[in-house]
Order: C-alpha cells, then sequence, then structure tokens
C-alpha cells in the first residue's frame, strides 16, 4: 500500500504499458524513465505492463538502468487471453499495448494510488509534485483535452455511433490518458475496467479507445490536473522547468529542431540508451522510428480487402519504414473506393487524394525527387471541388498539404511559391487550424528571411503575435528580424552611395 492521496511519500509508484512488435520501443520507454529519474531525488517502483515482445534483453536492459540508479522495477506479462488484438484496433492506428493500462487495478491489488506515464513522455520536473498532486478520492485526475485539440473520430460510423456518448460525458472533463493519477482502490471497488471497456466499444465505437473508454466509465469520478503535467511537444516547443513533455511530435530536420526535440535529444544522449554508432541524421531518424511506431499500420498487410483509410495508413507505415518506391507504388496505383454512406464522394475522393499524395511527396522528397513531389501535389489542389465541401475536415487538410507544398519549393529555392504556399495555411477559426496556422507563419517567417524580405517577415511576425503567447519563441524571431533589417538597412546605404 501507498501513502495517502497528496501527502509526501517515501516511494513513488509508476506504471507504463508498451507493446514492443519491432523490439526497440523499449528505447523510448528507457529514456522516459530516464528523465524521470534525472529530475527526482525520491525512490521510484515502476511496474511495466508488456507481453512477450518486451524480449529478455530489453527487460535486463531496464532493470539495469533502475538498480544502477537506486530504483526498483517489475514486470507484469498481460495473458493472451485479456488482449485485445481485433482488427478494428490497429485498422485506427494502435496497438493492443494501448489497452494495458485497463488492467491496472488487477494486476496490482495491494497498490491503492499510481501515476500512469506513456512511453512518450518527457519529464522536465520532478515527479514528487506530481505524486503530491491532492486529487481527493476522484478515481482518476488527469490534463484536460481540449476537443479541438485531442478529439478527431475516425470515419462516418465512429463520429455518428460516438454521439450518444456525448450526452453523458462532460467535454470540460475530458481527460488525455497519456498521464494520469489513478485511485486503483476506488476503481476496483466500483468497475471492472478491462471488461467494461470491452462493452463501452461495443456500444459506442471508439476514436481513441483506451482514452475515450476511461473518460466514459469514469465519468464524474475525475479531476483535472495542471496542463504542464501532460504538455503536447507540438504546442509548447519552448523548454520551461516542472513541464512534462508529451514528446508526440519531431521536426522533419535538424534546422528546425524546437526546445523540446533538443531537450528530448540531450536526454537520449545522457541515457544508456543511446546508440553511439548513429551519427546526427541517423540518431533524429532513428527516433522517428520510436517516436512513430509502425506496427499498427504494417499489420494491415494481414486484411485481404483494403479501405480508402486502411490504404493510406499502410502507405504511411511504409514511409516511415524509409520504403519510399514501395509507399508511392503503394499509393500511385490505388484508387478511391466510393462507399455507400459517401454523402459527397466529390469531397471524399478530394480529400483522400490531398492526404494520399501529401505521404507520396513526402517519400519522393525522401529520394531527392522534390520537384516531382511538388509537381504531384500542386496537380492535386487544381481538382478541388468548386462548391463548399461538406466534409469538416476539408480545411484543415488542405492547410496541412498546402503548408508541406511550402516546404517542397522552400527546398527548391523557390521562396515566392513557398511564401504562397504558406500563406495557404493560415486560418484562425478554430483551435486545431490555430495550431496549423502558427507552424506556418514561422514557416514564412523563416522563408522571407530566406529570400531577403526582412519587411514581410516583421509582418507575418505581427501576425504570429497576435495568436501566439510564448513569449521566449517570439523573442528569437524578433531578434532574427531586426537583425535580417539592420543588414538590409546597411546594404540599401552602401548601394546609395
Amino acid at each position: 500500500m501507498n501513502e495517502p492521496a497528496g501527502s509526501p511519500c517515501s516511494m513513488i509508484e509508476i506504471a507504463y504499458a508498451i507493446h514492443d512488435y519491432f523490439g526497440d520501443y523499449y528505447n523510448y520507454l528507457g529514456v522516459s524513465m530516464f528523465s524521470v529519474m534525472e529530475n527526482t531525488e525520491a525512490p521510484l517502483l515502476f511496474h511495466i505492463l508488456c507481453d512477450p515482445t518486451l524480449t529478455p534483453d530489453a527487460r535486463s536492459e531496464l532493470e539495469q538502468l533502475c538498480e544502477g540508479r537506486g530504483h526498483q522495477i517489475r514486470f507484469y506479462d498481460i495473458p493472451e487471453e485479456d488482449r485485445i488484438s481485433k482488427v478494428r484496433l490497429f485498422q485506427s492506428g494502435y496497438t493492443e499495448g494501448i489497452l494495458y493500462r485497463l488492467h491496472l487495478p488487477g494486476l496490482l491489488p495491494d497498490v491503492s494510488r499510481i501515476i500512469y506515464l506513456d512511453v512518450d513522455i518527457l519529464a522536465n520536473g520532478d515527479i514528487r509534485d506530481l505524486w503530491e498532486m491532492d486529487t481527493g478520492d476522484v478515481a482518476a485526475a488527469g490534463v484536460w483535452d481540449p476537443p479541438l485539440f485531442g478529439y478527431k473520430p475516425v470515419g462516418k460510423a465512429e463520429r455518428s455511433s460516438l454521439l450518444p456518448m456525448w450526452e453523458e460525458v462532460d467535454w470540460n472533463e475530458y481527460i488525455n490518458s497519456g498521464v494520469l493519477i489513478l485511485n486503483l482502490d476506488r476503481i476496483r471497488n466500483e468497475h471492472d475496467l478491462a471488461e467494461e471497456a470491452i462493452d463501452f466499444w461495443n456500444t459506442f465505437g471508439f476514436a481513441y479507445p483506451d482514452q475515450d473508454a476511461i473518460n466514459y466509465l469514469l465519468r464524474g469520478k475525475k479531476c483535472l490536473l495542471p496542463a504542464r503535467f501532460n504538455a503536447f511537444s507540438k504546442y509548447y516547443p519552448v523548454v520551461k522547468e516542472g513541464m512534462f513533455y508529451h514528446y508526440t511530435y519531431m521536426a522533419e530536420d535538424r534546422e528546425r529542431l524546437s526546445g523540446v526535440d533538443r531537450l528530448y535529444l540531450s536526454c537520449y544522449e545522457r541515457s544508456p540508451f543511446y546508440k553511439k554508432d548513429l551519427d546526427k541524421k541517423g540518431k533524429i531518424q532513428f527516433l522517428r522510428k520510436l517516436k512513430d511506431h509502425t506496427e499498427p499500420y504494417l499489420r494491415l498487410l494481414e486484411l485481404t480487402e483494403l479501405n480508402n483509410d486502411q490504404i493510406t495508413l499502410l502507405g504511411w507505415g511504409l514511409y516511415l519504414r524509409g520504403e519510399y518506391e514501395q509507399t508511392i507504388k503503394l499509393l500511385s496505383d490505388s484508387a478511391y473506393k466510393k462507399t455507400e454512406t459517401d454523402e459527397d464522394p466529390a469531397a471524399g475522393e478530394y480529400i483522400w487524394e490531398l492526404v494520399k499524395t501529401g505521404i507520396i511527396a513526402k517519400a519522393l522528397h525522401s529520394l531527392q525527387r522534390t520537384e516531382e513531389a511538388a509537381e504531384r501535389l500542386e496537380a492535386v489542389f487544381t481538382k478541388a471541388p468548386e462548391k463548399e465541401l461538406s466534409y469538416i475536415g476539408r480545411n484543415i487538410c488542405e492547410m496541412q498539404q498546402s503548408d508541406l507544398l511550402g516546404d517542397l519549393y522552400y527546398a527548391l529555392g523557390r521562396y515566392e511559391e513557398a511564401e504562397e504556399a504558406y500563406l495557404g495555411a493560415v486560418y484562425f477559426e478554430t483551435n486545431e487550424k490555430r495550431i496549423q496556422a502558427i507552424t506556418s507563419l514561422e514557416h514564412l517567417i523563416r522563408c522571407t528571411l530566406k529570400a531577403g524580405k526582412p519587411s514581410k517577415a516583421r509582418k507575418y511576425y505581427c501576425m504570429l503575435q497576435s495568436i501566439y503567447a510564448e513569449p521566449e519563441l517570439l523573442r528569437i524571431y524578433g531578434l532574427q528580424i531586426e537583425i535580417a533589417e539592420y543588414r538590409d538597412k546597411k546594404k540599401k546605404q552602401k548601394e546609395e552611395k
């Protein structure tokens, strides 16, 4: 049994869950654990929920990490009969490991309270701050996951079937399941999470399988934690002490590495999991491979017939594995399949073409065929239906691919075209679009500075200021523009003389 909620403790108990299909994802787990250890003096007990994909060698490395620093670790293999591995799960891009946390109350009968962390959590603060949060007698505590940031239902069937769920779940209490404080005593007394989750999925479907189930089953029994305990790295790129980053995003190249990217790389280099034979480029590719775990995508090969979404998921999995030629062939040879549920076939086909061509363009760029990548993406934009599309996701999809097209033009040195493409990704109507707009405005500043147009960079900087509240990053951009403006002024003075 551990200490009462919110009180100082002698031992902090932390759980992780992992399904390591390719045998290298445990490195990511090790770096997360290492980051927690580096930032606390409290003794830790790690509970690792796993299956036979976590090899004896991997377990040994994790044990050495803990024992060498005076901490404890225990492994719990989820029995085969308790593993939920349905086709629908990995069609949606998830492995069965995401569900193992639902077994915590039954696997740890003598533990009353525990912190659960996703494998991609990077600590830059003391875990004691989280452990000592007073959560009262609620069943679960987590960070609010705003609807537009964190909820993207998969397909029309899931969207419609989930609607009844939101008659009972308050959006203002919807939490992200990547960082949780769980009151295992209360959950054990009132629920069988694993069994009830199956009933939930059969009734409602899911967008985020474990997260939706936890929010629905524990409705009215949750409380919110401060945002710093689960800060998505894409939205919080500047490093601050006391933060726990959900490291779900990494820059595409070394020029764009954020402060959190560098924090992760620094932690990785200091950890026992650093592969010293990797050069700088290889290290980033290695980390991205861990982040974009490909197993749920590639398991689609087991299916005899793939639908539109599954084809693009498989193409994405091949791309992430570096199999660029196969990616291009698969997606180029695939045609849109109309379905009976299509409300607007033209819209559906256009969005699908945008998504698949975006993946093809990334693969072509990786093969240094950037000109061809830009041409193919340009061609899809010319096919946009004239009427307003009924799909909610149309604008955000276009914004993302327009930003990608800007990246391709930028790589080709075609800065004016890059600027025009980036501008196509600047909309502010919703939070999700706001995040994309921030990214594209950052790209616009970089692009116009590269093109020697500091006055335009200043214009985009002012736009960025109006929607972005990260003073440290804004200060950096501001200094870059001031330097460019100074150089431009000196150049003009020299020309006048």
